[in-house]
């Protein structure tokens, strides 16, 4: 590898090196070479996982909290692009991308093609966005309703690229073989309480009292509108205090974790009297009036628990205006019957009359608990064809198969 130069001269001399090294021919092979920025976050496992079963060639670069933009993570980096030569890089959610757009620029400047698969706001995400502006970056969104405003501010390669599941991991299990069979229950929501997600973003905001004050007011607001109607605000990310771009940030990230709190809490209280089960973060023993259970963790213990719930409910966060979450393609992967509220995206990806049952607000949520408790055998019709749909259409394998495509169409 070059070595990194002290002064312009030598800087200028090593990237015009590491362009000659660096200018190969992309997507020249049948099965793509990735190179994965590798953080805890829960996607990460599954992309990772679903190369290997797909018997792609991946490089994975680690990442720590304090490392994006630092020197060692541009050297690892750099090392990375030549010895693995990767026809693209993949982020989830723009992890290692620095605010002052230096990893842009190296990767631009080496004309290496590179993928961020949104799966939260990416107005959270971004920062400075004319210095995260790139050609050779393509953006895949997992919710319709942001791709507007994001070519608005200049980017342009985006694609719509749906959550999924891991079919391997979700999947009907004989109550004989499950670990969990004795928690059996009728009724159950597994989920977060946004309780520390509050509480974070609070202390970010915590010397402006009139925002934090107003920010939760209209998440108030927002939550039980939709909790009530099914009816989403309308949210303008402006407002009247004089906010640092930071600030605004975390003003709008606390209006939405306090929205989702409220929609949750609202619809919940709806069926609480119907046997319903609470999992999730230890956050929940704040609402004395829900039965509170414990946390389940994602990979060992969420696959049995959604096999031995007879009605699993789903309530979407706030953040996803369209877009559907991966509790629907798990819980329907194990062969089980999902409650969830509507989301457009729900149309494009399923038949709402045969796969899936979707309320609009939490009256109607109530009566459909109360029907489908009374009836298993109209449960189980729509829980086989969800299973049969997800197995065809939504799984990580056919998503990872179409990013490939796309950035092989644009970059090959």
């Amino acid at each position: 590898m070059p070595k990194i130069g002290t002064n312009l001269a030598e800087k200028e001399i090593v990237s015009q090196s590491l362009k000659r090294v660096l200018d190969y021919k992309k997507f020249s092979s049948e099965k793509p070479r990735i190179l994965i920025i590798d953080t805890p976050y829960f996607l990460v496992k599954e992309v990772i996982s679903t190369c290997y079963k797909l018997n792609w060639p991946i490089y994975r670069l680690r990442l720590s909290d304090l490392e994006k933009g630092s020197n060692e993570f541009i050297k690892r980096l750099i090392w990375a692009l030549i010895n693995f030569k990767p026809d693209f890089l993949l982020t989830i959610n723009h992890f290692g991308f620095d605010e002052e757009g230096k990893l842009t620029e190296l990767l631009t400047e080496f004309k290496i093609p590179f993928a961020s698969w949104f799966v939260d706001n990416p107005f959270f995400i971004l920062k400075n966005y004319q210095k995260q502006i790139s050609c050779y970056l393509f953006i895949f969104l997992w919710d319709r309703s942001y791709r507007k405003i994001l070519q608005k501010n200049g980017f342009e390669n985006i694609a719509i690229l749906p959550l999924a599941t891991d079919i391997s991991r979700f999947y009907p299990e004989k109550s004989s073989l499950n670990p969990l069979a004795s928690e059996n229950c009728q009724l159950s929501f597994v989920g977060n309480s946004m309780i520390y997600g509050i509480k974070k973003e609070r202390a970010f905001l915590a010397s402006e009292h009139k925002a934090i004050k107003q920010a939760e007011n209209l998440g108030k607001k927002i939550g039980i509108k939709k909790a009530k109607m099914g009816e989403r605000e309308s949210i303008n990310f402006e407002n009247s205090f004089s906010l640092n771009e930071d600030q605004k940030i975390h003003f709008w990230a606390l209006t939405t974790w306090k929205a989702s709190q409220i929609y949750r809490i609202e619809s919940l209280k709806a069926i609480s009297k119907l046997g319903l089960r609470v999992y999730g973060d230890p956050g929940w023993k704040n609402f004395k009036i829900f039965s509170y259970y414990r946390p389940l963790n994602y990979y060992t213990e969420l696959p049995y628990f959604f096999n031995v719930s007879e009605i699993n409910i789903n309530i979407t966060s706030i953040q996803m205006p369209e877009a559907i979450n991966q509790r629907v393609f798990d819980v329907s992967a194990c062969g089980s019957f999902i409650i969830t509220d509507y989301q457009k995206q729900l149309e494009e990806l399923f038949c709402l009359k045969e796969e899936i049952v979707c309320f609009r607000n939490k009256d109607e949520l109530f009566e459909l608990c109360k029907f489908y408790l009374k009836h298993p055998e109209k449960r189980q019709k729509k829980a086989i064809k969800a299973r049969e749909r997800v197995i065809k259409e939504h799984t990580y394998e056919l998503r990872l198969k179409n990013m490939v495509k796309e950035m092989k169409r644009v970059f090959g």
